[in-house]
């Protein structure tokens, strides 16, 4: 999961990734969202969107990017379901802003961190 920022972080139905990749078990666990597509995609009228990301240099976005309180909301219901999960050990493989939204800590590219649970914070509002 990441927060959509650029036009790359929307992400593929699982249809496609089950037959990209067969060993991956898609249905175990994976329930409350929807398989077509399980990342944001903005609902509102684009009219009252109102542009977070940086623009003071002439940037221009491709897509909407994800607003704050649904990016909280999401990040929430992904606490929760950890939370939930009776496995000891899970590994997260996420972009940035999610590594971010739950430690508060700044990573390096591909850099790998073993974190307990209790250590994460729940940092929706």
């Amino acid at each position: 999961t990441e927060r959509n920022y650029l036009i790359s972080d929307l992400g593929r139905p699982v249809s496609a990734l089950e037959k990209e990749f067969p060993f991956v078990d898609f249905e175990t666990g994976f329930t409350g969202f929807s398989k077509d597509k399980w990342w944001y995609e903005f609902e509102a009228d684009p009219a009252t969107y109102v542009e977070w990301r940086p623009i003071g240099e002439g940037q221009r976005y491709c897509c909407l990017g994800e607003p704050t309180d649904a990016f909280e909301s999401r990040m929430g219901k992904l606490y929760e379901w950890l939370a939930e999960r009776k496995e000891t050990t899970i590994a997260v493989v996420c972009h940035w802003g999610i590594i971010e939204w739950f430690t508060g800590v700044e990573f390096r590219n591909c850099e790998m961190r073993v974190f307990p649970f209790t250590e994460l914070s729940h940092q929706a509002r």
